[in-house]
Order: structure tokens, then C-alpha cells, then sequence
């Protein structure tokens, strides 16, 4: 994945909340750190898969909430 791909992913995943900077800064801080470019890409695999589930999560919640729960209607607070 290259960088603005990764940054693409990373803007939609967070609502538009990350920028071009950091997406460089964290490419830059997986290559100071991991040097083959193998566990690079499982770097990035791992970060996808961690957006993609959380994102999943999100949604899962959006249907709860959505959901009309008719017997918690008479429940007392």
C-alpha cells in the first residue's frame, strides 16, 4: 500500500480527522523502525485490518442503536 492510498484509507476510517502529514509521519516511523521492507507491509496490513475492524465495530453499533428494542418501552428509569 502506498502512501496515498494509506492516507485515503486513514482519512476516511478517522472522518477526515488525518492528514497528509501524519500518514508520512507514520510511513516514516515504520521504516526507522522496521527495516525489511517485508515487515513493513505487514506493518501496514496490520494497521488496515485494525481500521477495517474498527470501522466494522462502528457500524455494528450504528444497527444497535438503530434497533427498536419494543419490550425495553416499558422499562421504568
Amino acid at each position: 500500500m502506498g502512501e496515498e492510498k494509506l492516507y485515503e484509507f486513514m482519512k476516511k476510517t478517522s472522518r477526515n480527522h488525518y492528514s497528509p502529514e501524519k500518514t508520512r509521519k507514520l510511513l516514516e516511523m515504520a521504516k526507522d523502525s522496521i527495516s525489511p521492507d517485508f515487515i513493513e507491509e505487514a506493518l501496514l496490513f496490520e494497521v488496515k485490518s485494525l481500521l477495517n475492524l474498527i470501522e466494522y465495530m462502528e457500524s455494528q453499533i450504528k444497527e444497535v442503536e438503530t434497533q427498536d428494542f419494543g419490550c425495553l418501552g416499558n422499562v421504568e428509569g
